[in-house]
């Protein structure tokens, strides 16, 4: 004797639009964040040796 088996899946609802901002700003925020912490480390590195070891060049 088998067991039938009824599917309960149900798909994922699509995002609302305002779900799909909030994911655009929230990774605007985090490339922000990562791009002060990049600054902040190059601000340091040139405080403490007064020269910058990368290759990058600030004007």
């Amino acid at each position: 004797m088998t067991a039938t088996r009824t599917s309960t899946y149900t798909p994922p609802p699509e995002p609302t639009p305002m779900a799909i901002v909030g994911t655009i700003l929230a990774l605007g925020v985090i490339r922000l964040i990562e791009g002060q912490d990049l600054l902040d480390k190059l601000t340091e590195e040139r405080v403490s040796t007064d020269v910058l070891t990368t290759k990058e060049k600030t004007p």
